[in-house]
């Protein structure tokens, strides 16, 4: 009986086959991009193919041109390039799969490089961009700069509010953790910041500093207080 020879063994050896590596060369992107990165990356491509013995940027089945260059071993030790569609035909379900595993991988790692070099050109961009606004600011972004601004409107206000309300928030500090906390709201945003309620709870408060509800002197600090207040307006 005739033995019949699959179309491939013709050109390529006997099965079975077995993928040993995928050769990619750079895109033309790259060149654009980066021409020493690129003959770098190119001529380690090349220098890879002599190593495996074969040469790259054309299938050996079909002739036509490669970027993804798919070497393949053949029951002989013979070695040879397939592109993805023809190493997919060959017909040997093994060699089938371990290419469409090895395209996915390469794909996957190919959009992952992609994110990588997009991630690090934009934090370049933001470096460049926050760089330029330290040098047009004095050394502060320009979100620094506004938080300063917004520290230094807060800071002056305050100094305002302590100048305005001393004796009160002296009486408020020296109180419960609620009177602390009141106090730190007079002097961030003045008498206004602060509720009707707290506002009766200061003035009793601050009466009592004086003597016990009802007393002379606890009127008499609640008088003081309301004095205070009048001032500020």
């Amino acid at each position: 009986m005739n033995q019949v020879i699959h179309k491939f063994d013709q050109q390529i050896g006997p099965a079975p086959y077995r993928l040993i590596c995928i050769i990619s060369l750079p895109g033309k992107g790259l060149a654009a991009d980066n021409p020493n990165a690129y003959q770098q990356a190119t001529n380690s491509a090349f220098a890879q193919a002599k190593n495996l013995g074969v040469s790259i940027c054309s299938c050996d089945y079909c002739g036509n041109s490669l970027l993804n260059n798919f070497v393949v071993q053949n029951a002989d030790g013979g070695r040879f390039v397939l592109g993805c569609d023809c190493a997919s035909k060959i017909g040997d379900t093994k060699l089938a799969t371990e290419v469409e595993v090895a395209e996915r991988d390469r794909r996957r790692e190919l959009a992952e490089k992609r994110r990588e070099a997009k991630w690090a050109k934009q934090a370049a961009e933001r470096q460049a961009e926050q760089q330029a606004e330290r040098d047009r600011n004095g050394g502060l972004t320009d979100w620094e700069l506004a938080e300063k601004r917004k520290k230094d409107a807060r800071d002056a206000a305050a100094a305002i509010n302590e100048a305005k309300y001393g004796p009160l928030l002296d009486v408020l500090r020296a109180g419960s953790d609620w009177c602390q906390d009141v106090a730190r709201s007079i002097s961030e945003d003045g008498w206004d910041g602060i509720s009707e309620r707290a506002q009766g709870i200061c003035f009793d408060v601050y009466g009592k500093s004086g003597g016990r509800r009802g007393s002379k002197a606890n009127k008499a600090k609640q008088d003081e207080l309301e004095a205070i207040l009048k001032a500020t307006k």
